[in-house]
């Protein structure tokens, strides 16, 4: 209860009546610390480290392209429900996603691996089984 009637106090004190650091401090200080965790979050987001895809396990190796067969690809991806479609139509192996840009993303499905590379931003999804 201390803590809020604190809070609570410092909202509702009357401006300072000239220029302060403080202020400055008091207000900034928290908005440029929050604005720069949540841009480490969304960068350090990862994609699952398993999809299913009809109960069969695909593995995530991020930052990796997997070499092999092509046998279809998507270009302008919106959402990864259309990649899994097209892998179970396929009966895939891997299937490899690429970034292109910002909110660009391109999907790959290959009938077999015989290899993967590191690739920056790529992530590919591949099934043992």
């Amino acid at each position: 209860m201390l803590f809020a009637s604190s809070v609570f106090r410092f909202f509702l004190r009357p401006p300072p009546k000239r220029y302060s650091s403080f202020l400055l401090n008091t207000m900034w200080s928290p908005l440029f610390c929050l604005l720069v965790f949540a841009g480490l979050a969304a960068c350090c987001v990862s994609l699952p480290q398993i999809q299913y895809v009809n109960d069969k396990p695909y593995y995530l190796m991020q930052n990796m392209e997997c070499r092999g067969g092509k046998i279809y690809e998507i270009n302008q991806v919106q959402d990864i429900d259309e990649c899994k479609a097209a892998c179970v139509t396929r009966n895939c192996r891997a299937v490899n996603l690429f970034q292109l840009g910002e909110f660009q993303f391109k999907c790959e499905i290959l009938a077999h691996v015989h290899g993967y590379f590191p690739a920056q931003g790529a992530a590919c999804y591949i099934s043992y089984v």
